[in-house]
């Protein structure tokens, strides 16, 4: 077996690599998580790069095991199969963190390893933006297909504008509505679902070109229009008692939306609302609902931070006899009692996604990044629904 080096020409001089650490950051032993192998061909990239313009690897250890890595990150595969045409591979999954600037540098490490993308599927809005900001920044953008998630009106208006090509999008608006309308149920002793999900629909430029949420903004008017009538209309003078809501983070524009449209709903039914922002904190969540206990609250409403984390606050509620209702995230923690969820059916919008993604993709297929955000459940759900409809999809082209 040969010693292999690779050498070249940097900004520095002659610059020489053993062949033995490139070949040990193309080849992650088996079971690494799927960040460290995609960090590990990210170096392996800007250990090439700052060797260009000349290149060369002299020697080979064995043709019959120089393979590089190919498909999906967490698979467990060392010699990858020929693609069939039109496969979608999903090369890798990223955290994305749910915000812009986590999007744009996870899409950016993730194009130096994976030049050749052709689609990314963001898990909301905001991740969806910051990975375009990475393709502008690549001159890619022309070349990767972007799928968000959630409809927010910033990812609305990115979709009119050609930036995402579509959202399968929630409807906080009614979450809501329908959270007020299970407190009101739950206190007079009436009967309702447990856990409700809200489907999403797939939401295309055709849909933003004859979007009133996106006229009304265009006009510089408001997008709903008419809600200081009602709240005038509708609100009655008896005072039923006082509704504790954490949101998971009001600089998020869907939390705010939730927020606003509970204190709206709640006050036509006579409860006034305590708004709180947790800022993606487990103990200023936690504290909340401290505090709420200590106001004696009605209900408690959240948004929780960790799915796991805030169980022992919530238990604190359970003890004093306060009903618990969460909204759009679910908490998973044992020996809690949740009276009430109403969220998304995020599976079924990972599926959209993942039609969207084959439609855009077309014949040629292709390379497809996932920005991720393990944190939340309803973020593994959407993923675990996208991929299924894209292994479905590899599947059928295989036969």
């Amino acid at each position: 077996m040969l010693t292999c080096i690779a050498h070249g020409f940097g900004k520095r001089g002659l610059t020489l690599y053993p062949a033995s650490v490139l070949f040990a950051l193309s080849r992650v032993p088996k079971g690494s998580d799927p960040f460290s192998r995609t960090r590990a061909q990210c170096m392996l990239s800007r250990i090439l790069l700052l060797a260009m313009p000349l290149v060369f690897v002299v020697g080979c250890a064995d043709n019959s095991q120089s393979n590089s890595s190919s498909g999906n990150e967490n698979s467990n595969t060392e010699q990858a199969a020929p693609l069939t045409t039109g496969t979608i591979q999903v090369v890798a999954e990223l955290n994305g963190g749910g915000l812009q600037q986590e999007g744009f540098r996870a899409t950016s490490d993730a194009l130096q390893a994976h030049p050749n993308l052709r689609g990314i599927f963001a898990i909301n809005d905001p991740s969806a933006l910051g990975a375009w900001r990475a393709l502008k920044q690549a001159d890619k953008f022309d070349q990767v297909t972007i799928i968000g998630f959630d409809g927010q009106l910033e990812g609305k208006q990115a979709i009119l504008e050609g930036k995402i090509y579509a959202d399968p999008i929630q409807f906080p608006r009614k979450m809501a509505v329908v959270t007020v309308e299970n407190i009101v149920k739950y206190l007079n002793g009436d009967d309702f679902e447990p856990v409700q999900l809200i489907p999403t629909a797939i939401y295309k430029k055709e849909d933003a070109l004859s979007d009133p949420e996106l006229k009304a903004l265009q006009k510089g008017g408001e997008d709903d229009a008419g809600t200081e009538k009602a709240k005038k209309d509708d609100a009655p003078t008896e005072k039923n008692g006082t509704i504790g809501y954490s949101a998971m983070e009001l600089k998020n524009p869907f939390f705010k939306i939730i927020a606003d449209k509970i204190t709206e709903e709640a006050k036509k039914q006579g409860y006034d609302v305590v708004v709180n922002d947790a800022e993606r904190k487990v103990d200023s969540q936690s504290k909340h609902i401290d505090n709420y206990i200590a106001q004696s609250v009605t209900a408690i409403v959240i948004n929780p931070v960790d799915r796991i984390a805030i169980g022992p606050s919530i238990r604190k509620a359970n003890e004093a006899g306060i009903p618990v209702f969460t909204n759009d995230l679910q908490c998973v923690a044992k020996d809690v009692e949740i009276a009430g969820h109403i969220g998304t059916d995020n599976h079924q919008g990972g599926k959209l996604a993942g039609h969207a993604m084959i439609e855009a993709l077309g014949d040629e297929g292709g390379q497809v990044l996932v920005l991720h955000f393990k944190q939340a459940n309803s973020c593994v759900l959407r993923v675990q629904g996208f991929t299924e409809v894209i292994d479905a999809h590899n599947k059928k082209l295989a036969k």
